[in-house]
């Protein structure tokens, strides 16, 4: 399941490499949809994309509270969730983390620097020399005490 912030934002990459594992994915829109149902809640997979706001903007955007409990009891369950940029941002605050201005703005298109566990894992493809992704980066992040790191 990924969990979508704007519409025109998807899997991208991810897609074909989840896709070529014999994962299907389903979307589901964080402002409109619900997310409690156990359809996401349990599901073997959870992927929390990027969007256009930021962790501060909890008071703006009420539905932020309810992705951030269904990250937080994932999280607490060990289950796989995996985020990127927002949804990165989201995991490394729940509970016990923190994001904060970042030194310097990155876009464009690079790489990804694979930990030694992130080339072990589904990730992998996105570590090859010719595996490119967007990067859009201002922020950055202390990461949860108990949380993996692979990339």
């Amino acid at each position: 399941m990924a969990v979508r912030h704007v519409a025109f934002e998807d899997l991208g990459s991810l897609a074909r490499i989840l896709d070529a594992r014999g994962r299907t994915l389903a979307y589901c829109e964080a402002s409109t949809d619900q997310l409690s149902p156990a359809s996401i809640r349990e599901a073997d997979l959870v992927i929390v994309l990027d969007g256009p706001i930021g962790v501060g903007y909890r008071r703006a955007f009420r539905f932020l509270a309810g992705e951030m409990l269904l990250i937080e009891r994932r999280l607490a369950r060990g289950l796989p969730t995996l985020g990127i940029g927002i949804g990165a941002q989201r995991m490394a605050t729940a509970p016990d983390g923190r994001v904060q201005p970042g030194a310097a703005r990155t876009t464009g298109w690079g790489e990804v620097a694979l930990t030694a566990e992130g080339r072990r894992s589904a990730l992998a493809p996105l570590g090859l020399p010719d595996a490119k992704v967007l990067h859009w980066h201002g922020d950055g992040r202390r990461r949860r005490a108990a949380a993996g790191l692979s990339a």
